[in-house]
């Protein structure tokens, strides 16, 4: 919405009013779910021509993480947070979105992308993520755990606990 401003300041001839509109447009949020486990795609719609400057980040209060990160055909690792790496990747042709891999519930938030455009050009997304058990067991580590203990046989004892069963209810 427009908010006008007023400034006034007299002259000594004469009283010259100066009306400033200012306003800023805030674009709106796009809210994208995904399930544990699985990959979202964040959408950020930069121009065909996008000069190539591209920032991924993750607002986290009053921070920004480093999510991704793309400049003159370079991706470098080392810019980017350590939970993010070998799990993001960009589409560069027709877009700029973003590809979550293997979601987490800490991916949940909100997501803004940069791309250079005078002036700097952005737009948010917020992922929510779905799913339960997410900080306690993903699939992936899981399954490895079960075969060690099947290996060490001990198989019948975790038969019968509650984690066992806690287990078999996220298939």
């Amino acid at each position: 919405s427009v908010q006008p401003y007023t400034c006034r300041r007299p002259c000594p001839w004469n009283t010259i009013y100066v009306c400033l509109n200012i306003s800023s447009t805030d674009h709106p949020v796009i809210k994208v779910n995904a399930m544990v486990g699985e990959a979202a795609a964040l959408p950020c719609m930069c121009p065909p021509d996008w000069p190539p400057y591209l920032v991924w980040q993750k607002s986290i209060d009053d921070q920004a993480l480093v999510v991704n990160y793309y400049k003159d055909d370079d991706q470098e690792d080392n810019q980017m947070a350590l939970e993010y790496r070998n799990r993001t990747e960009l589409r560069l042709t027709g877009n700029c979105s973003l590809v979550i891999h293997i979601v987490c519930s800490s991916d949940q938030g909100l997501y803004i992308c940069y791309y250079k455009k005078k002036p700097l050009r952005h737009e948010k997304i917020y992922l929510e993520v779905t799913g339960q058990y997410q900080h306690l067991f993903p699939k992936h580590i899981v399954f490895k755990s079960f075969n060690l203990i099947k290996s060490i046989n001990m198989l019948p004892l975790i038969l019968n606990s509650a984690l066992w069963k806690l287990i078999s209810t996220m298939k």
